[in-house]
């Protein structure tokens, strides 16, 4: 401890400067298995991963109907005929084996899908699993890449489903004015994997295409020729995508031990418990935290055991305030809720792979002014808790 400007002012008005760094800060890896995930993003497969058990992910979906949206034809809707219907992925990522096989399965929703977004929704509650839609089996050695990065896969889905939406089209057109008409008579589909157990795919987008032929003009305008159409309903960010995420390994939740375990979204976290009692009662109820310096070190060695990546970034939230966080949009605010980037980013970084929070002094300040308004005695404030 020790005095700044005492030379130029009087006694009263020193300033006083005190450095501690012997606080216990606790890690722990926790279990977070229900997470709000409002995306048109998701993952697909079954993968298991040396550090991290199972992983096994799958989604359930509307379709989107735009306004205008209808089979071409004109008025010979009786000449327009099906031709083969396929659920289609896009993706440009993934996890695990190229080679490893994989079973995907399309099954239909029965029941109207809720706006939960959680990801330990139950798949059973909106569709039945002995009637599947559509089957298919991949790899993604065999799945040619686009020029645009992308590769498409495809599951091939029973013809009776294009048929089904152009007697609809047909007779009750109204069906197709909005994604609220169409979810009437087709309230979404369920995709998951049946088989297989070495890759992830990372859903980019995913729509429902039904290919069709129709009698029209030909290329010239001058005589009427069979042609080829698409009517593709897709999943979009109008619609709801539950996404459904299983962990089927939990033996690394417990305190620490020097090591703690983030596998995001849904799967495990670190939680961190800032012992903030403990530090304003060394501070004193009249002193601001100036500055306050914490990092968390990454496990390389453990880490190039896993096949998952490393992230280079990492949300940490105060823990009463996850669920409304992602429910209400909410942004980092350096407070309840804050971004830290991993060291390896930076080229210029003398610290290789380390997650640095910075100067939390904000975040401490921040809650020991909130239970002093309170009226929280500093004896009885609890720690702090970020995942």
């Amino acid at each position: 401890m020790g005095t700044v400007g005492s030379s130029v002012r009087p006694s009263p008005e020193d300033i006083l400067v005190d450095v501690d760094t012997n606080f216990n800060t606790k890690a722990a890896t926790v279990a977070m298995d229900s997470v709000y995930a409002r995306t048109t993003y998701g993952l697909i497969g079954e993968y298991k991963d040396a550090i991290f058990g199972t992983i096994k992910s799958d989604y359930l979906c509307e379709l989107y109907c735009p306004d205008t949206m209808s089979f071409l034809g004109g008025n010979r809707k009786d000449l327009i005929s099906i031709d083969s219907v396929q659920f289609n992925i896009g993706f440009a990522s993934f996890w695990g084996d190229s080679i490893s096989p994989m079973g995907m399965s399309v099954y239909e929703v029965n029941n109207p899908l809720e706006r939960n977004y959680y990801t330990n929704v139950d798949p059973s509650k909106y569709c039945s699993m002995d009637k599947p839609l559509g089957q298919g089996i991949f790899s993604i050695q065999n799945i040619p890449t686009l020029s645009s990065g992308i590769r498409i896969l495809s599951t091939p889905v029973k013809k009776e489903v294009g048929d089904f939406f152009l007697d609809k089209w047909k007779n009750n057109p109204e069906y197709f004015n909005n994604s609220d008409s169409l979810r009437k008579i087709f309230p979404g589909l369920y995709i998951t994997t049946t088989m297989g157990s070495g890759t992830l795919v990372n859903v980019e987008y995913s729509m429902l295409d039904i290919f069709y032929k129709y009698q029209g003009k030909n290329s010239a305008g001058t005589a009427d020729s069979i042609r080829s159409g698409l009517f593709r309903l897709a999943v979009t960010s109008e619609v709801i995508q539950l996404n459904h995420v299983e962990n089927k390994s939990n033996d690394l939740i417990g305190p620490s031990n020097g090591k703690s375990y983030i596998k995001s979204p849904a799967g495990l976290c670190t939680e961190l418990t800032i012992p903030l009692s403990e530090i304003l009662e060394r501070a004193g109820t009249d002193r601001v935290l100036n500055s306050a310096k914490f990092k968390l070190a990454g496990i390389s060695e453990d880490e190039e055991k896993s096949g998952f990546s490393r992230p280079a970034y990492l949300l940490m939230i105060h823990k009463d305030s996850i669920e409304s966080y992602f429910e209400n949009k909410l942004k980092p605010n350096g407070k309840t809720s804050l971004v830290i980037t991993n060291s390896s980013l930076s080229s210029s970084s003398t610290s290789f792979n380390t997650y640095d929070m910075g100067n939390i002094a904000s975040l401490i300040n921040h809650y020991a002014d909130l239970y002093k308004e309170q009226g929280v005695a500093v004896a009885d404030i609890p720690d702090l808790k970020y995942r």
